[in-house]
């Protein structure tokens, strides 16, 4: 209440002259570089002009479309799978 009081004071009455501390200086935060991999991926003409129909029907870009099919293979929650949750139910159990 008291440091609003003298704050409502400066700003009604100027000519006090009150300093006022300047803000604080901050560094600027570093930006980290992300690191990428690059992929090639060969498709066929036909291949090619249905993934460009497709983008254009769903107004988005081919990279868009084939990164958006992979996210699920790239995440952190797919590293830390094991390989046991493949096992379909129906396999023989014989070296475990």
């Amino acid at each position: 209440m008291f440091c609003q009081t003298i704050v409502n004071i400066f700003y009604l009455r100027p000519e006090l002259n009150i300093d006022v501390m300047p803000p604080r200086k901050t560094r600027k935060k570093f930006k980290r570089r992300l690191k990428s991999k690059s992929i090639t991926v060969k498709l066929t003409g036909q291949q090619m002009l249905s993934l460009n129909n497709y983008c254009k029907l769903h107004d988005t870009t081919p990279n868009k479309v084939i990164k958006a099919r992979i996210s699920p293979f790239t995440s952190v929650r797919f590293r830390q799978l094991s390989k046991d949750r493949f096992v379909l139910p129906n396999q023989l159990d014989l070296f475990g």
